[in-house]
């Protein structure tokens, strides 16, 4: 079977015996795709420079005995603009992790390819990277792509959308006080501040170009996002505060 030419980021390149390595791509029509790039460790090999994580390219496969066998690459965006920077390199490394921890070969998560493009279109374009603000935004748009967005508008046991000062990471999401006082075994709902509800709304409706422009969100809000993250999924995703720093 011939696989030709869609389009996709590359996520990771893991190791497979001496020479080759499987190479994971997020696509637009397919999802993520794991392709086997043979002899790819070869001083020799000529697909190895466009296989770079973050490298945005078309490419050919075949059926091989076990998985895809990449055949042909053409690259279509190198994103120069953040492999150059220190801090907007981690971010998009700690995006393209994520989102390989997140997916699974065959499932077709729609938007998230233009999520991520997009992101790291606008992540190369922006002057000035202060905290954790255009990684935190693209996690919760993540989260929300894939079925794990937090519920911040109303508590997510009786709906009430008034008192909202708890959370429940068990329970995906805020809390009213009057809930807060039951039993809930194995998952104790923690105080969060107003300040921390307004800036998770702030950051899921605001636009990735007018983050710089922001005057910044508390630290709850990050806190949330890597919390819910971890207790809603089972992917060891980690936190990504060590790319957050002010540049």
């Amino acid at each position: 079977i011939f696989f030709s030419m869609p389009e996709g980021i590359v996520l990771t390149r893991t190791p497979l015996r001496e020479y080759d390595e499987v190479i994971s791509f997020i696509t637009r029509d397919f999802g993520r795709v794991d392709v086997l790039a043979k002899g790819i460790k070869k001083i020799t090999s000529k697909l190895s420079p466009h296989l770079e994580p973050l490298s945005y390219l078309s490419f050919d496969s075949v059926q091989g005995k076990e998985m895809m066998i990449l055949t042909t690459v053409s690259t279509i965006e190198f994103f120069p603009q953040v492999r150059t920077h220190y801090i907007k390199s981690l971010q998009a490394e700690f995006a393209a992790h994520a989102l390989h921890r997140l997916t699974r070969p065959g499932n077709l998560e729609y938007g998230v390819f233009d999520l991520f493009s997009g992101w790291l279109q606008t992540l190369g374009q922006v002057t000035h990277i202060s905290d954790c603000r255009f990684l935190d935004w693209f996690m919760l748009k993540l989260m929300g792509a894939i079925g794990f967005e937090p519920t911040y508008g109303a508590c997510v046991r009786c709906g009430r959308t008034e008192d909202l000062s708890f959370w429940s990471f068990g329970g995906g999401g805020v809390i009213c006080t009057h809930c807060s006082l039951d039993n809930f075994e194995g998952d104790t709902p923690f105080r969060i501040s107003p300040q921390s509800i307004r800036d998770l709304s702030r950051l899921s409706v605001g636009n990735p170009e007018q983050l710089s422009e922001d005057p910044g969100f508390v630290p709850g809000v990050h806190s949330l996002l890597v919390g819910h993250l971890q207790y809603q999924t089972e992917a060891k995703i980690g936190n990504w505060a060590h790319t957050c720093i002010e540049a």
